[in-house]
């Protein structure tokens, strides 16, 4: 199959020889994939930031392509990629998962993975009627922007938000919201799902049950989001 690769910035030295322009028509075998478009340039994956398929679709390595695709390969955009970290609230302000969405969005962003965690109506067999968060609010917030930190080194993201509600909250209403966006899906649904495990690990954010017999703060590690999410 016949296959144009388009080479941007310094990327364009990895053109064969002979090639002129930025881009290059190659002959591939049927249903070969990105990552072996790669290695018969000799383009070291770490080296693309960003890839495109037919002018449109952002994609990963193991994209499988067909005849006739235009592949555009970009690096890393000038600046660095340092992830933007926050803002990170908490607070008694409802979650307004838009303005999170807005502050992690980026032209470089090839996905905004976004999580609401909600105030569910059971808990341990009982039936939940409300939940009441309470927080140390300053060091919740640095401990979010730690966690934040931790995840930058562990996934390629372009930025994350995050924001958790105290007070007394009704079955259905939000708790929690966190937003991650990256060039790829994959890091962006990783990272979201580590920021969650570890916000119910060691966030200074407790929790009262309100149910149908009595209300009591629930003790144990991750309390103050196990009803919720």
């Amino acid at each position: 199959m016949d296959i144009e690769v388009k080479l941007f910035a310094n990327l364009n030295r990895f053109l064969p020889a002979g090639a002129t322009g930025r881009s290059v028509r190659l002959s591939l075998p049927e249903n070969c994939t990105i990552s072996t478009l790669l290695q018969q340039l000799g383009i070291p994956s770490d080296l693309v930031h960003l890839i495109a398929v037919n002018g449109r679709h952002q994609a990963e390595t193991d994209y499988v392509l067909h005849d006739g695709d235009v592949v555009s390969l970009f690096p890393p955009l000038a600046g660095g990629s340092e992830t933007r970290l926050g803002p990170f609230h908490v607070g008694p302000e409802a979650i307004d998962l838009v303005s999170l969405s807005e502050a992690v969005a980026d032209p470089a962003a090839g996905a905004i993975v976004t999580f609401t965690g909600t105030v569910r109506n059971h808990a341990r067999g009982k039936v939940v009627t409300l939940l009441e968060y309470e927080a140390y609010t300053p060091m919740a917030e640095q401990v979010m922007e730690q966690i934040g930190r931790e995840m930058a080194e562990h996934w390629s993201l372009i930025a994350i938000a995050m924001s958790h509600r105290v007070g007394q909250l009704a079955v259905g209403q939000a708790s929690i919201g966190i937003a991650v966006s990256a060039a790829h899906r994959r890091d962006a649904f990783a990272a979201c799902a580590y920021a969650m495990d570890r916000i119910k690990e060691v966030l200074p954010v407790w929790k009262k049950e309100y149910a149908n017999d009595g209300a009591w703060w629930v003790e144990g590690p991750g309390v103050h989001n196990e009803s919720s999410g």
